[in-house]
């Protein structure tokens, strides 16, 4: 996969992230307006307007994009017996380009569909 070409960034001695390089830091997209929607398939009665959740982008190489899902009340998650479903859908598919042809992903590739697992508190097994 092509990486976009973001900018690189440093750490100021004040904590704060300066880019380097002209262009767009990897820190500066909004996963949920620049890259992926997601919509939830809840199997339990939670409604879904109730899940709220940050996205982070942990890793973007040419071999791997990883997002973390930070759920705001993650007892909510997969309550039932049957587990939630949640489908990532890719907004930009020309941000995703393959590193051998240059062409971005086929939009039905950037459908992605994930059971998520119950979310327990530290500590505590099914």
């Amino acid at each position: 996969m092509i990486v976009p070409p973001f900018a690189r960034e440093s750490t100021k001695s004040d904590g704060k992230r300066r880019a380097l390089a002209s262009g767009v830091s990897l820190s500066d997209i909004d996963v949920t307006r620049d890259i992926i929607d997601l919509h939830f398939h809840l199997k339990s009665d939670i409604d879904v307007k109730k899940i709220r959740y940050t996205l982070e982008i942990a890793k973007w190489s040419e071999k791997e994009f990883q997002i973390h899902i930070n759920f705001t009340n993650p007892l909510f998650i997969s309550q039932g017996q049957e587990r939630d479903e949640i489908v990532l859908i890719v907004k930009n598919p020309s941000w995703f380009r393959s590193a051998l042809t240059g062409k971005p992903i086929d939009a039905n590739l950037g459908k992605i569909a994930v059971t998520l697992p119950r979310q327990l508190p530290v500590g505590v097994e099914e």
